[in-house]
């Protein structure tokens, strides 16, 4: 294996590790030109070691992983903005501990493959943020529907009710009057009510989205479930975005690796830290939307590839 760059990753880089955190590294190499050229070269997946005998074990301190990327796989999530290539991309020089010289050239490039991409992180962000509940705005507007519609004619349809029903709307609401095929709908957290249809027809729908939230937060709320290194990892990630967008650049170790440590180590009740995260994530998800970077990295990244195997 041609090992163009292997750098520390994980905890060790952000800041974030602990006496039992493992050891990290993650790294490029140069897959065989002539296994490319006859299709024996996997450019799809990554090598994986570990010197953990049982490799579905939890890690801990003493094991040491390894990731090792073909460069074509590498430049294909950096081109599409996954966080583990914008990490490794962005890694500093003391984090190395083998590199081609070649991979200086990509390392001094780095800022190029910077775009509007990077709003795969957010995605990550906005799943970790919805896991373990909601806001509590959400859930209050959907109580606030349920309890109204107890207390009307349930053989009535919905649309009877639009005068009622229009004191209740919030930001988390909307009663729409007709859209492109003419149906008019109340729209609660997300979900569609027509107003064609039955009370009867509608409720129990509602009473079950607030049923399963209603569970989440309790749960949450009793940090039932919560896994806080992954909650930490979505921290992390907003985080990176927010320096990224404003700075077009990223720094290791974190500047909030203090903050990210405590949460991973279960210094927060989960419903403290939920509204920042949420508050996190829209803000960055504006952010990514509004910054002035690319749609796409202004890099010829086939050009890049060749490159290395001396092709052009």
């Amino acid at each position: 294996m041609e090992v163009l760059f292997k750098t520390i990753f994980g905890s060790q880089l952000y800041g974030t590790n602990t006496p039992n955190s493992d050891v990290d590294y993650k790294g490029v190499f140069l897959p065989n030109l002539k296994d490319v050229l006859v299709g024996k070269a996997k450019l799809d997946s990554s090598v994986n070691t570990s010197n953990k005998e049982d490799l579905s074990a939890k890690s801990g301190a003493g094991v040491v992983e390894t990731e090792m990327y073909p460069l074509q796989k590498f430049v294909k999530l950096v081109m599409d903005g996954q966080t583990v290539s914008i990490d490794m991309l962005f890694a500093p020089k003391e984090y190395w501990v083998e590199f081609n010289p070649e991979w200086e050239y990509i390392h001094s490039i780095r800022h190029q493959f910077l775009s509007k991409n990077i709003r795969a992180f957010v995605g990550y962000c906005r799943t970790q943020a919805a896991k373990y509940g909601i806001k509590g705005s959400r859930l209050n507007c959907a109580d606030k529907f349920v309890k109204f519609l107890k207390g009307v004619d349930q053989d009535a349809v919905l649309g009877v009710y639009v005068e009622d029903l229009k004191p209740l709307v919030d930001d988390n609401s909307i009663l729409h009057i007709e859209d492109e095929q003419h149906l008019s709908y109340l729209d609660v957290c997300g979900k569609k009510f027509l107003f064609s249809t039955k009370v009867k027809h509608n409720l129990p729908s509602l009473e079950k989205f607030l049923e399963n939230y209603g569970a989440r937060a309790r749960m949450a709320a009793n940090d039932d479930g919560v896994d806080f290194k992954a909650v930490s990892h979505a921290f992390r990630a907003a985080y990176e975005v927010k320096e990224l967008v404003e700075t077009h650049d990223l720094k290791f170790p974190l500047k909030d690796s203090q903050f990210l440590l405590d949460v991973k180590t279960h210094k927060y009740v989960y419903l403290d830290i939920a509204p920042k995260l949420e508050d996190l994530v829209d803000e960055v998800t504006e952010l990514v939307k509004n910054s002035d970077l690319p749609d796409k990295p202004p890099v010829d990244h086939e050009a890049l590839i060749l490159k290395f195997y001396n092709l052009v």
